[in-house]
């Protein structure tokens, strides 16, 4: 293994690390997880049935709530009741991330991991309630600023697209085979979520959200499609996903990004942060799989992307948390720039973008993974949270330095 390659004329700061020094990050992590993932979330302030059958002044009270757990460094759950769970998203991640593990590193472990991991995820479908395999992406519920709701009964493009991704690939290991069903049924769910407005076809976050265009979840349904065609073929979805993508290459703006959001009024939500990093792995994953004709389109619209990107990022890897809001330092930013930058570097094998995936690794590893571990959710100038959440920090920042170690390994992440 080598370090880094020093620095160049991106502004990218130098590093140290290596294979080496990742793999060992990862089996700290994977010591404190242990096998266990039931945990808190950021997001998880109404997992409590007597929240949830608040009525006086919802849905703002719930809303405030949700906000209070999120942004509170003290952990408040136990005080307000609040339970932990195992979440369907986070059981997805960590299935990926032993699968890059596993073509890494060849060890058996990795992939009994990854298979006894997807039998809780089919357990929870809900394709008893909706027809298909679909799944929700948490334990609990949500309620955005915006007053949007996620709840457990109701599947979301998120949630499945990330266990679409996670049965494909096991599927792709040649091991699993009777998945077949499972993959088929849920592109099956996909193609009815695909919904044409104006001029626009996209993938809806829920059935319910009817109208509302959010770029990176189609983006993040064709990256999760992509690895579904390479194990099940189906030319009509396919199709579909063709027209998705000619939509989320026209939304992309003159500097590069993309709004959150689009409602059906026409009013755009700007929120620069991670999101970013979704869409660009998105087209990455699905670009070898689009037609010949957008290919070109796709590297312009990619390029563009990662210039704008690259400016959420400080020299020495540390994220801006909304750009361009410095404060805090977000795990979940952290994780997905490793992500991101890695994938770029994949393709075109550019130097500069592997630099910057170490670089945000390097810090990271630093100044957010306590000793005993797991890493922590955010960092701010005078206080840090350190509350171990399992989704948002654990089972990133697992799949983020498995992609790092996978390229330093094999020159590929799967």
């Amino acid at each position: 293994m080598t370090p880094t390659s020093a620095g160049n004329d991106s502004g990218t700061k130098r590093t140290t690390l290596d294979a080496e020094n990742v793999y060992n990050s990862i089996s700290h992590l994977e010591r404190w997880i242990d096998g266990r993932y039931e945990g808190w979330d950021p997001y998880d302030g109404l997992n409590n049935f007597k929240v949830q059958n608040i009525k006086l002044g919802s849905p703002y009270v719930q809303m405030g709530l949700v906000q209070l757990h999120r942004l509170s460094p003290i952990n408040l759950r136990a005080l307000f009741g609040v339970e932990k769970g195992v979440d369907t998203k986070g059981l997805a991640v960590f299935v990926q991330a032993y699968l890059t593990l596993h073509s890494a590193t060849g060890e058996e472990r990795y992939l009994r991991q990854a298979t006894e991991l997807s039998e809780m995820i089919i357990g929870n479908s809900l394709k008893k309630s909706v027809g298909d395999h679909a799944w929700a992406s948490h334990y609990f519920p949500f309620i955005a600023a915006d007053k949007g709701a996620l709840t457990p009964s109701v599947p979301d493009i998120i949630g499945t697209s990330n266990v679409l991704k996670a049965l494909s690939l096991l599927q792709l290991t040649g091991r699993e085979e009777r998945l077949d069903e499972v993959i088929g049924s849920c592109q099956a769910y996909l193609r009815r979520m695909v919904e044409h407005r104006d001029s626009h076809a996209y993938f809806m976050y829920t059935p319910e959200w009817k109208g509302k265009i959010v770029p990176n979840a189609s983006a993040e349904a064709l990256g999760a499609i992509a690895s579904s065609l390479r194990a099940r073929p189906n030319d009509e979805l396919r199709v579909l996903c063709d027209e998705v993508l000619q939509t989320v290459l026209r939304l992309q703006r003159e500097d590069g990004s993309w709004v959150y959001s689009i409602y059906p009024n026409g009013r755009e939500y700007l929120q620069h942060d991670f999101h970013q990093g979704y869409m660009i792995s998105g087209l990455l994953s699905y670009r070898d799989l689009a037609p010949a004709e957008l290919r070109d389109d796709i590297d312009n619209a990619i390029g563009r992307a990662l210039t704008f990107y690259k400016g959420l990022f400080l020299e020495d890897g540390r994220s801006l948390y909304r750009a361009p809001q410095r404060f805090p330092v977000d795990i979940h930013n952290q994780s997905q720039g490793i992500i991101t930058f890695t994938q770029a570097a994949e393709l075109k094998g550019d130097i500069v973008r592997i630099d910057m995936a170490h670089t945000i690794a390097e810090w990271t590893i630093k100044n957010m993974q306590d000793r005993n571990g797991f890493f922590y959710y955010q960092k701010w100038p005078m206080v840090t949270n350190k509350i171990p959440f399992m989704r948002w920090s654990q089972a990133w920042m697992l799949l983020a330095l498995a992609s790092l170690f996978a390229h330093e390994r094999n020159g590929r992440i799967l």
